[in-house]
């Protein structure tokens, strides 16, 4: 049963725990708790599913979050903010949300980022969400250096646009963005003088 679960080409190889017959688990339960959307970069959880994923994370201390604060723009750029897992890492990391909100109506994007980190200039240490939890193996970073970031080479994933004075999130509930060892995420934050903030919100595994 386990190859088999295993086997379907919709789960990323390597990024989904196995299928153990051992420990109660119910296989056909297994198999429905996962729905792949585009397999290469992105996992969607049965309903209900991502709340007992985020919470345990968080108890475990493997969560964590990385935040632009409040920033103002200096003029019409496009900001950002990233978070890269270096490579060599031996970890994994599952975005769950990917919030960001502009005082002006604005059209955002996010990017998967392949191999190098664009460490955008002003760096973040990113927060465990359990109070004394042990650092992420992720560097973050953002930029509000009024100048247009580069997305070359990088894989827009998701197109935003969010009206004035709302925030917003990149990300379904139940989805998450999966990024191995050598990838990141990116966040392209259109601003207009005025003010922005963004966050990502992983769990490493």
């Amino acid at each position: 049963m386990t190859s088999e679960i295993n086997a379907n080409p919709n789960f990323p190889n390597g990024l989904l725990p196995l299928y153990d017959p051992t420990n109660g688990q119910d296989a056909v339960a297994w198999q429905a708790s996962y729905v792949s959307t585009d397999s290469a970069t992105s996992i969607k959880y049965a309903a209900g599913v991502m709340v007992d994923k985020v919470t345990n994370a968080i108890l475990a201390g493997k969560a964590f979050v990385a935040s632009t604060g409040s920033q103002t723009s200096s003029g019409t750029f496009t900001e950002g903010l990233s978070v890269f897992n270096p490579t060599g890492s031996g970890k994994t990391l599952y975005f769950f949300s990917a919030k960001v909100g502009v005082a002006s109506a604005r059209i955002h994007s996010l990017y998967l980022v392949p191999t190098t980190d664009p460490a955008l200039g002003t760096a973040i240490t990113p927060i465990n969400g359990l109070a004394g939890g042990s650092a992420s193996v992720a560097s973050a970073s953002y930029t509000n250096a009024g100048a247009n970031i580069s997305t070359s080479g990088d894989t827009l994933i998701e197109t935003l646009y969010t009206l004035a004075d709302n925030t917003t999130d990149f990300l379904d509930v139940d989805e998450v963005k999966v990024c191995p060892p050598g990838y990141g995420i990116l966040m392209a934050v259109s601003t207009a003088t005025n003010a922005w903030a963004a966050t990502l919100k992983w769990w490493e595994a």
